[in-house]
């Protein structure tokens, strides 16, 4: 439980720096499947800055550009993002859901990688 809420108040400090634009259509809204497999890649990403910002490999004010990056590679802007995390969040019944499912594709990640399977 304690770990949900660190990657949720993870997820509301990324959101937090977003732009205040309101949604105007549920076309922006990316499908929940990516975004599934977008938070989960958010979420390796959170894992491996922490890391690098431990160990002093990158600075603080670097942070951003990846994310970025990887919204980049997802082909989502940050204001879709912003709208979906947004609309998804708003049933809460259904987030913890998909949250459920995000945990577990990175418990599956996590298995491919100690087993050496990709």
């Amino acid at each position: 439980m304690k770990s949900r809420i660190i990657i949720f108040a993870s997820l509301l400090v990324f959101v937090a720096c977003s732009s205040q634009e309101t949604l105007s259509s549920d076309d922006k809204i990316i499908p929940r499947d990516s975004m599934i497999m977008l938070m989960v890649d958010i979420h390796i990403t959170d894992a491996i800055l922490l890391q690098a910002v431990n160990h002093r490999k990158i600075q603080p004010n670097q942070i951003p550009s990846y994310y970025a990056d990887l919204l980049k590679k997802h082909n989502v802007s940050k204001l879709r993002f912003d709208n979906s995390l947004q609309k998804y969040s708003d049933d809460l019944d259904d987030f913890s859901k998909m949250y459920d499912n995000i945990m577990a594709e990175l418990s599956l990640k996590k298995a491919e990688q100690v087993t050496g399977k990709e």
